[in-house]
């Protein structure tokens, strides 16, 4: 599948950045993708992983280049599983994905910072949908 091989190839590129920024990652890292480490999304779902894997691309460029020693982890909201309609359980009873951000991208929970305020007023800004763990 098209974007499982795109995902690899990101994957790769980010390591190789990560090694000669002298940045650690842990073994095996999926940059918050880990589900997908072993097998294919549903073809509907590529539209909304596409975006989410251009912004964990976007961010960890970002703390490339930043004065960080490691990064540690990315949560980001599974908007392509249907198990998380509206009302449905994040979670399966006594299993936690260590990539999954609870909720759905525009629910989902933000860190304590404010929200920065918009120029326009009438359109509200989405809440993040990934986050990221450094050392």
């Amino acid at each position: 599948m098209q974007w499982k091989h795109q995902l690899d190839d990101e994957v790769k590129s980010l390591d190789n950045e990560a090694k000669i920024s002298g940045i650690a990652i842990p073994s095996n890292f999926y940059y918050g993708f880990s589900r997908y480490l072993n097998t294919n999304p549903e073809l509907a779902s590529t539209v909304v992983l596409s975006k989410q894997l251009l912004a964990v691309k976007e961010i960890t460029d970002i703390l490339l280049k930043a004065p960080v020693r490691g990064i540690v982890r990315v949560k980001r909201t599974y908007e392509e599983d249907p198990a998380l309609a509206p009302g449905a359980p994040m979670f399966q009873p006594g299993h936690e994905d260590p990539d999954q951000l609870p909720g759905r991208s525009q629910e989902a929970p933000v860190a304590s910072t404010p929200p920065i305020p918009s120029k326009s007023s009438s359109t509200p800004r989405p809440k993040a949908s990934a986050r990221l763990s450094t050392t």
